[in-house]
C-alpha cells in the first residue's frame, strides 16, 4: 500500500508570527487574539491554533477549524460587506474548509472530507486563487486515489500539477509528482512512478523538505518493494523510518513500520516484524488514523495466526475490519460519488447563472440602445414634422401673398384701364382744340 502527502491549505492572512511549536507563548498569543480581536483575527487564530496542533492532537484541531469554518461562514453571510472584506471572509472559509476536509480524511470519513474538500475547491475558483485551487485539486484527486478510483484521481492531480508548473511552485509540484507515481505504481505502471517520484525527490533536496524526503523515500522503497527488489527496498524504508523518526511524525513512522514488519513477515522473520507492526499500531493509534490502524491491525493478526494465537489474531482482525468498513463501505462511495455529482452541479449552475447574469446584462444593454434609438428616431421624426408643417405653413402663406399680389395687380390693371377708357370717352365727347380755335375766330370776327 502506498502513502501520498496532503498538503493543508494556507491561504494566510498573517495577523500573528506562526510558529510550528506548542510554546506557550505562541498559544496565548492567539488566545488573546480571539477573546478580543475582529472576526477575522478571530477565525486566523483558530486556524493557527489547529495547524500547530493538527498532528498530534487532531481532535483538537478539528474542533479550532470548526468554529473558524463557523466564524468564516456567518461573516461571509453578513450584509453590506466590503469587496474586500467578502473577499477575506471567503479565504478564510476556503482555508477552514480545506483543513477540515484533510482532518476528516484523516480520521476515515471519507463523505466529509470530500464535501469539506469541494466547498474550498468552488470557494477558490470563486477567488481565482491558484495556490488554493491547486491544493484543493490536489486534495479531492488523493480521496479519489483512496477510494480507488484511479482515473478521477488523476484528472484531478494532472490540473493540480498543470497550476503548480505554471506557478513554478516546487512544493505544489512534488506533492503532485508523488501522487501521481503512486496511481502509476498501483496500476502496475512502475518505470513511470519512477519517473515521477525521482523527480519528486529531487525537487524536495532542493527545498530541503524532510518530510517530503522522508515520503519520497517511502514511497521509492515501495515500488522496489512491487518488483521483488527487497534489498533495495528495505535500504529506502529504513532511511524514510530514521528520518521519520526525526521529526517525530507518527503518520509517518506508522507507514514505514507497517511495511518494513510486512518484508521480516514475509521472510518469517516474526520477531522482528511484530516489533515494527507493533510500533505502526501504537503510532497509528497515536494519530488517530484509521486507514494506519487497519493495515497495522491486519499485519498483527497474522503475525498472531502464525504464532498460533488465535484469540490475539482474532481480536485484530476484528479491529482491522471495523477500520476498513468506516473507510470502504458501499454507503461511503455513494455518498462519495454524490458529493461528486453534487459539486460539478453546482459549477454548472454557477455557470449557467452567470451566463443568465451576462444575458441579462445584455438584454438590457440592448434595450437601452434600442430606447435611446427609437428616442433618437422619434425626436428626428418630430423634427421632421415640425420642419415639413413649417414648410408647408410657410408655402401656404407665400401662395396666399402670391394670389394677394395677382390680385392687387388685377385690380390695378383693372383701374388703369377704367382711367383710359374714361380719358377716351372724355376725349371723344370734347371739342378739339382745332374746333374750338375755328369756333373762337368765327365768334370774335376774324376771317
Amino acid at each position: 500500500m502506498f502513502e501520498t502527502m496532503r498538503k493543508t491549505c494556507l491561504l494566510a492572512i498573517a495577523l500573528l508570527p506562526v510558529v510550528y511549536s506548542l510554546s506557550e507563548n505562541t498559544i496565548d498569543s492567539l488566545k488573546k487574539v480571539i477573546a478580543s480581536g475582529h472576526d477575522t483575527a478571530r477565525a486566523t487564530a483558530y486556524m493557527q491554533w489547529g495547524q500547530l496542533l493538527h498532528l498530534n492532537q487532531p481532535d483538537s484541531a478539528l474542533k479550532l477549524w470548526l468554529e473558524a469554518s463557523r466564524i468564516a461562514e456567518h461573516g461571509l453571510a453578513a450584509p453590506g460587506l466590503t469587496p474586500g472584506m467578502q473577499r477575506t471572509y471567503k479565504r478564510l472559509f476556503a482555508e477552514a474548509t480545506n483543513s477540515l476536509g484533510f482532518c476528516y480524511n484523516n480520521q476515515g470519513d471519507i463523505s466529509r472530507s470530500l464535501k469539506y474538500y469541494l466547498i474550498a475547491l468552488r470557494l477558490c475558483e470563486e477567488l481565482d486563487d491558484k495556490e488554493g485551487l491547486s491544493v484543493c485539486l490536489n486534495n479531492v484527486g488523493f480521496v479519489y486515489a483512496n477510494q480507488g478510483d484511479t482515473a478521477l484521481a488523476l484528472e484531478y492531480y494532472e490540473k493540480s500539477l498543470a497550476i503548480n508548473r505554471q506557478r513554478n511552485d516546487k512544493n505544489g509540484i512534488a506533492y503532485c509528482l508523488n501522487n501521481i507515481s503512486q496511481v502509476y505504481r498501483n496500476q502496475s505502471k512502475y518505470e513511470k512512478a519512477l519517473e515521477y517520484l525521482n523527480e519528486c525527490l529531487a525537487l524536495r533536496q532542493q527545498t530541503g523538505d524532510k518530510r517530503g524526503i522522508a515520503t519520497a523515500l517511502h514511497n521509492l522503497a515501495g515500488i522496489y518493494q512491487s518488483q521483488k527488489q527487497m534489498d533495495k527496498a528495505m535500504d529506502y524504508f529504513m532511511k524514510s523510518l530514521a528520518m521519520r523518526e526525526e521529526i517525530k511524525d507518527k503518520k509517518g513512522i506508522s507507514f514505514t513500520a507497517h511495511d518494513l514488519g510486512q518484508i521480516y513477515f514475509e521472510r518469517g522473520d516474526m520477531v522482528t516484524a511484530r516489533k515494527y507492526a507493533e510500533l505502526s499500531l501504537s503510532q497509528a493509534m497515536a494519530a488517530g488514523f484509521p486507514l494506519n490502524i487497519r493495515k497495522a491491525a491486519l499485519l498483527m493478526s497474522n503475525i498472531y495466526k502464525k504464532e498460533g494465537d488465535w484469540e490475539n489474531s482474532f481480536n485484530m482482525y476484528e479491529l482491522h475490519i471495523k477500520m476498513r468498513d468506516s473507510i470502504n463501505n458501499e454507503n461511503i462511495r455513494k455518498e462519495t460519488y454524490k458529493q461528486q455529482v453534487r459539486y460539478e452541479y453546482e459549477k454548472k449552475e454557477a455557470l449557467l447563472l452567470k451566463e443568465n447574469e451576462l444575458a441579462e446584462a445584455r438584454q438590457k444593454q440592448q434595450q437601452v440602445i434600442i430606447y435611446a434609438v427609437s428616442a433618437g428616431l422619434g425626436l428626428v421624426l418630430l423634427l421632421a414634422i415640425l420642419i415639413f408643417r413649417g414648410y408647408r405653413l410657410k408655402r401656404q402663406a407665400h401662395m396666399e401673398i402670391s394670389r394677394q399680389k395677382l390680385i392687387i395687380e388685377e385690380k390695378q390693371k383693372e383701374m388703369v384701364d377704367s382711367i383710359h377708357y374714361a380719358k377716351r370717352i372724355q376725349e371723344s365727347l370734347l371739342p378739339s382744340e382745332k374746333y374750338i380755335e375755328r369756333s373762337f375766330d368765327r365768334l370774335f370776327g376774324k376771317k
